[in-house]
């Protein structure tokens, strides 16, 4: 299925379907400094090129891992991971081991460092991904350095919630489509809680044969056929993903969840996700997205006729002086403004209808039909983005 294509952005192409109606036509925050081909945080020395943020093992919905193995050009790479045992009926999952590996890499700030923990899916001759139209939502929105500031990290961060509870739902939905209730398979993985260390493979840190054949089953051995199936259901019912996801009950195995936290090293515990006080926990999806609707109300909003707005105090707009790593990264940008002790470069143009804001001015129809306005390829957007992230202030 082709990409989805929002705000600069390329997301997996079942999103069309997946997210309400009124989601698939916004626009998300552009986010100049966080894309794969040119990635920021390379520049400024935090991640290592040859593997860039790509040190996490996703969380893939099993109808994604069975698009995936539907397209020529990422089967191979998936039928791996399958066959070496990173996948369960419901998903991709870390195993017990892969996922204490995972904890200690960010308690010793190796993450985006470390090139032996890099993601499976990730080519590390070319730095793509593998599987790039079939990644989950949590590869598909994160976004390391944010031209909205924090606006612009909540609303990533509602986003991710959302899609992945959406994710969920549908994966629980695919399982029944294919025979296999889904409140059988939560049975079977909490069964494993008291035998957490015998789930994974001490070597790979993958799943183990014996987690593997609980739950799986009489499955075992077809798990192609299962996720191939799982991907047809979906795509079969494409138009109503929406009402399905919201009349499936996300369930998790928390007992199994509990056992892992109790089996986490004490000093990597306070990493482990907040597991709910039922299996039923789960955040419903509309209250999910009603705080993704403020988020995105919230991230574009202009103060129309309130105080006029002028550049914080200190900012000053200079010529971009090229004498570093990040400014020559930069070096189509010509100039550059300070803010919170970070660095923003701007074009021209930009540059030119920021410098209109040396005076106060006031946020009306008036000032969107200037010309140094206009010529911004999204004024409205680009304005939005300057208030979140505090180059631009209300002067009462």
């Amino acid at each position: 299925m082709k990409t989805l294509e929002l705000g600069g952005h390329l997301f997996p192409g079942i999103w069309r379907h997946l997210l309400p109606e009124e989601f698939r036509w916004q626009t998300p925050p552009r986010e100049h400094r966080s894309t794969c081909a040119d990635c920021y945080m390379v520049t400024v020395g935090d991640f290592a090129a040859a593997c860039q943020c790509c040190t996490y093992s996703p969380q893939i919905p099993n109808f994604l891992i069975g698009m995936a193995l539907k397209d020529p050009a990422s089967r191979d790479t998936m039928m791996r991971r399958i066959e070496a045992g990173g996948a369960l009926p419901r998903e991709m999952v870390n195993a017990p081991v892969r996922f204490r590996r995972f904890l200690a890499l960010h308690e010793e700030g190796r993450f985006g460092r470390d090139v032996s923990a890099a993601c499976p899916f990730f080519d590390l001759e070319t730095t793509d991904c593998r599987i790039y139209p079939y990644r989950n939502s949590v590869c598909s929105t994160f976004i390391c350095a944010h031209d909205h500031g924090e606006d612009g990290e909540y609303y990533w961060e509602r986003l991710q919630q959302l899609v992945g509870h959406l994710e969920q739902a549908v994966a629980q939905w695919a399982m029944g489509e294919m025979g296999y209730d889904h409140d059988e398979y939560v049975r079977r993985l909490d069964a494993l809680a008291d035998r957490v260390e015998l789930c994974s493979d001490p070597e790979s840190g993958d799943w183990s044969p014996v987690a593997l054949d609980a739950l799986w089953g009489e499955r075992r051995g077809r798990e192609i056929e299962f996720f191939v199936g799982c991907a047809d259901a979906v795509l079969a019912n494409r138009e109503d993903l929406v009402e399905i996801a919201g009349s499936t009950r996300i369930r998790q195995a928390i007992v199994f969840e509990r056992a892992v936290k109790a089996w986490i090293p004490e000093e990597l515990q306070h990493q482990v996700p907040t597991i709910a006080d039922d299996e039923y926990g789960a955040e419903p999806i509309p209250s999910l997205t009603y705080k993704l609707q403020l988020a995105t109300r919230t991230l574009w909003q202009l103060p129309f006729g309130e105080a006029p707005v002028a550049l914080a105090e200190g900012v000053e707009i200079l010529e971009n002086p090229g004498d570093d790593p990040v400014a020559r990264a930069n070096r189509t940008r010509s100039h550059v403004a300070s803010v919170g002790g970070e660095r923003v470069f701007f074009h021209p143009i930009e540059a030119a209808a920021l410098r209109l804001f040396e005076e106060a001015q006031p946020v009306d129809e008036r000032l969107l039909d200037r010309p140094e306005i206009t010529a911004l390829p999204h004024p409205r957007e680009t304005l939005a983005a300057w208030l979140r992230r505090g180059l631009l202030v209300s002067r009462q």
